[in-house]
Parts: C-alpha cells; sequence; structure tokens
C-alpha cells in the first residue's frame, strides 16, 4: 500500500509514513501490540498513530475504523489483481 492508494480512498487525507505503515498492518488484521514489535516501536505508539488517524479521517468509533480497514483492505487486494 503506498500513498497513491490511499489518496484513491480519501482523497483529502494526509497520512505519514508511519500511519500509512499501521494502516497497511491494521488492515491486514495485525494486532497493536504485533505491529508495534513489527515497527519497533511502542504499542502505546501504534495506539496513538491510530487515534491520529481516525481524527484525520474523521472517524469514530472502532466499528466504523474496522470498516475504514476493510476498504483499505479491499482497495490494496482488487489493485493487485
Amino acid at each position: 500500500m503506498n500513498l497513491k492508494l490511499l489518496n484513491t480512498i480519501e482523497s483529502d487525507i494526509h497520512f505519514t509514513r508511519q500511519e500509512i505503515k499501521v494502516l497497511k498492518l491494521a488492515s491486514e488484521g495485525i494486532t497493536n501490540n504485533e505491529i508495534g514489535a513489527m515497527l519497533c516501536i511502542a504499542e502505546s505508539t501504534v495506539k496513538c498513530h491510530r487515534k491520529n488517524i481516525m481524527q484525520k479521517a474523521g472517524i469514530k468509533g472502532k466499528s466504523k475504523m474496522m470498516k475504514f480497514l476493510l476498504k483499505i483492505n479491499m482497495e490494496s487486494t482488487t489493485k493487485a489483481l
């Protein structure tokens, strides 16, 4: 996943590179703890990135975040085909 893919999903949102990494991993169903280990950052930092992502995307609530992550996952899978 790259910034262009995210821009096709939400054209007016600008995520940092680290937020994009967190989004990609979270969309694959990886837990915050596992994401932290993979990116060599604390789990609390992953949670902070997810909070920032939610604010930037205007997402309120875990269920809407899950829908957003599913949308990203589906978009990246479709692009790969």
